[in-house]
């Protein structure tokens, strides 16, 4: 499948944090990140509709970025993080609504050889989407979602992140069950996954070939405001 090369995997790949260089980072790309997801929303919002502002939290879970084995098996993946995130969404019928929702992540990137962890980086991840959601009962709803996970590094120089922030494409489902709090407020719990895949140049450098298909699950609890007039 591929042609590894053992010292190039492990010196680009599986760095520990104390060997690694700090890399200056741009603060323009996190300010364009903010501003396309607000023109994003205001997209999403006509004037004289129903509108649905929801900030979200809970927690995400990936499955691993790279799995191999050279002398010993080895895995990289992202730790379990906590994610921050905001919606909003447009009813086009009294079931259905469209928007565009926004989350972002920070999590340690590890190493998980057979006998120990080893961090060697951390990393911010950006999830930009645009979403259907359909309520199918007065109390449950689901999601769909379709937009991209961005992965932008702490530490770029000599990891599998060098030269490059990866933007992946993703697809997504979610199910929540909601509850009125009162007035135009709304909580509400669920469940979410995801799915995109992922490489990146220094990888394919070092003899990786192909892509590895990674699974995200998230746990979150939103709170939701309606506002606006009823169609």
């Amino acid at each position: 499948m591929r042609n590894l090369r053992a010292p190039d995997v492990l010196y680009f790949a599986m760095l520990p944090a104390g060997h690694i260089s700090a890399a200056t980072r741009a603060p323009s790309r996190r300010a364009g990140l903010f501003l396309l997801a607000a023109a994003l929303a205001s997209c999403a919002a006509p004037a004289a509709a129903q509108v649905r502002i929801s900030l979200r939290t809970g927690i995400v879970v990936t499955t691993n970025l790279v799995r191999d084995s050279i002398v010993t098996p080895f895995s990289v993946r992202l730790n379990p993080a906590v994610f921050l995130g905001v919606a909003i969404e447009t009813q086009i019928d009294p079931r259905y609504g469209v928007g565009v929702s926004f989350e972002v992540s920070r999590s340690d990137l590890l190493r998980r050889p057979s006998v120990d962890d080893i961090e060697f980086t951390t990393l911010t991840i950006w999830h930009p989407a645009i979403t259907l959601r359909h309520g199918f009962a007065a109390w449950a709803s689901v999601e769909f979602s379709a937009g991209a996970v961005i992965y932008d590094p702490d530490r770029r120089a000599n990891t599998l992140f060098r030269n490059e922030t990866p933007i992946e494409p993703m697809f997504g489902v979610g199910f929540s069950a909601v509850r009125s709090v009162g007035g135009r407020f709304e909580a509400a719990l669920g469940v979410a996954y995801d799915v995109h895949r992922f490489s990146t140049v220094a990888l394919r450098t070092v003899g990786f070939k192909g892509e590895t298909t990674v699974h995200r699950f998230a746990v979150r609890v939103t709170v939701r405001r309606t506002v606006g007039v009823s169609r």
